[in-house]
């Protein structure tokens, strides 16, 4: 699963998680970090685990949020059922924070399967 962290303050997160073994950077671009991680638990589990997680590294002193992807966008509204977010204008835009083939060539590169 990937997480995007949004946050003024992304060099810090970036540099703790970097520290994590479970978390894979993929790419930054402005207030905005990727993150790939397996997520077993399930998408809101994982985005509540980062959170977590973030806390525990840097403290709760700093503003972010965690969102997971939804049809290569940040999943801004996850509350939203499936079928919503099909006929969605923001899902389904042609230009993507993260593509398929731009994560699936990610990880191909660093082995994950």
């Amino acid at each position: 699963m990937v997480v995007v962290i949004v946050s003024p303050v992304t060099h810090k997160i970036v540099n703790a998680l970097n520290t994590v073994k479970d978390y894979h950077f993929i790419k930054s671009k402005g207030p905005r970090c990727f993150y790939y991680t397996e997520g077993k638990e399930g998408d809101a589990a994982t985005i509540y685990k980062t959170k977590k997680l973030i806390v525990q590294l840097i403290g709760a002193v700093y503003v972010f949020e965690a969102y997971g992807i939804y049809n290569g966008m940040i999943d801004l509204f996850s509350y939203l059922p499936s079928e919503k977010k099909d006929n969605n204008k923001y899902y389904n835009q042609t230009k993507k924070d993260i593509s398929d083939e731009e994560l699936q060539a990610w990880k191909k590169e660093n082995n994950i399967v």
